[in-house]
C-alpha cells in the first residue's frame, strides 16, 4: 500500500478575517500576536521539515490599501514583508489565495465573486505568485465554476465527516456540532482528492485545530492531541490524507498549549514520514491527479 499523506493549510488574514466585527480588543490581538505567531510557526515547520500551504488574503499584498475598507494602522491590513518571509522560508512552502478581501462567497453574486478572484490573481501576480490553489473564506464554498478560468486547479473543501453533514442544517447548528465533534474521542476523517468538474480538484479538510477562546477552552488539549495522532495514524494505515487546517489567530489564546499540541502533531508526522509510512505534501500538490485518486 502507498503511504498516507499529511497536509496542513493555514489561512493568513490579519484583520481582514474579522473586519465586519473588529472591535479594539480584537484588532489589538492582531497587532500584538499575528506576525509573531506566524514566524514561530515557520520555525516549527523548518525544524520538522514540514512544507505547508499558506492561503493569503490578496489585500495583504497590494501596494496601496483602501482606507475606507481597512481603517487604522497599516500593519492590520498590509503584510507583504511577512508573505515574503513565508515564501523564502524552508523547507519550501506553497502560497495560495484566500480571496482578495476575505469575502463570503455564499453571500455575493457571480459578478462580485469574479471581481474578488480577478483582484486576488492580480495581487498575487504582482508579487510573482500564481493562484493554483484556493481556500474559501470560512470554507463557505460557492461559484466554483469561476475558479478554473483564473488558473485555480484545486480548492480546500469543507471538513469531512460529522461537520460536513451538520453544515447542511445551517451555520448555528454547524458551529455547535463542530464543537461537540472536537470533544468526542473519535478519530477525524481522512480524505482523498476528488474531481469537481472544470478540471478542478477538491480536497476536504479533516480537522480544524480550534482556538482556545470562549467555550472552546472546554476541549482538553490532550484530547486534541490524541485526535490528531489518530488522524495521522489512520492516514498512514489507509493511504489517505489527514488534512489539518487553522489560522494564526487560533493561537492567540493559551498560545503555549496550542504550540505544544502542534509540536506533538509535527513530531508524530515526522516520525511516520521517516518510517516511510507518511508523505508530507502541500494542498496544491494534489492538483496533480496523476499521483492517484487516493491522494497517495
Amino acid at each position: 500500500m502507498s503511504p498516507g499523506v499529511f497536509c496542513i493549510s493555514i489561512d493568513v488574514e490579519l484583520a481582514w478575517g474579522i473586519r465586519h466585527r473588529a472591535g479594539p480588543a480584537l484588532l489589538r490581538l492582531v497587532l500584538d500576536h499575528d506576525r509573531a505567531i506566524t514566524r514561530r510557526l515557520l520555525g516549527l515547520f523548518e525544524h520538522f521539515e514540514i512544507p505547508v500551504t499558506w492561503a493569503v488574503v490578496g489585500q495583504l499584498l497590494v501596494e496601496e490599501r483602501d482606507t475606507r475598507l481597512a481603517p487604522g494602522p497599516d500593519a492590520l491590513w498590509h503584510a507583504p514583508e511577512l508573505i515574503e518571509e513565508i515564501r523564502m522560508a524552508r523547507p519550501g512552502h506553497e502560497i495560495a489565495s484566500h480571496s482578495f478581501t476575505h469575502a463570503d462567497f455564499t453571500a455575493i453574486d457571480e459578478a462580485a465573486a469574479a471581481l474578488e478572484l480577478d483582484s486576488a490573481v492580480r495581487a498575487h501576480a504582482a508579487r510573482g505568485l500564481d493562484v493554483r490553489t484556493f481556500v474559501y473564506p470560512w470554507n463557505r464554498i460557492a461559484h466554483t465554476g469561476l475558479l478554473a478560468g483564473r488558473g485555480v486547479r484545486i480548492y480546500r473543501g469543507a471538513d469531512a465527516g460529522l461537520p460536513r453533514v451538520a453544515a447542511r442544517a445551517g451555520r448555528v447548528v454547524h458551529r455547535a456540532v463542530n464543537l461537540v465533534d472536537k470533544m468526542l474521542p473519535v478519530p477525524p476523517s481522512v480524505v482523498a482528492p476528488a474531481d469537481n468538474g472544470s478540471s478542478l480538484v477538491e480536497l476536504p479538510g479533516s480537522m480544524l485545530l480550534i482556538s482556545r477562546a470562549g467555550l472552546r477552552r472546554a476541549v482538553r488539549p490532550a484530547l486534541v492531541a490524541a485526535k490528531s495522532r489518530m488522524g495521522l495514524r489512520r492516514a498512514a494505515a489507509t493511504g489517505r490524507c489527514f488534512h489539518l487546517w487553522f489560522h494564526p489567530s487560533n493561537f492567540y489564546h493559551q498560545a503555549e498549549a496550542q504550540f505544544a499540541i502542534l509540536t506533538g502533531i509535527l513530531r508524530e508526522a515526522a516520525s511516520l514520514r521517516d518510517a516511510y509510512r507518511l508523505d508530507v505534501r502541500t494542498l496544491g500538490s494534489f492538483a496533480d491527479r496523476s499521483r492517484g485518486a487516493r491522494g497517495a
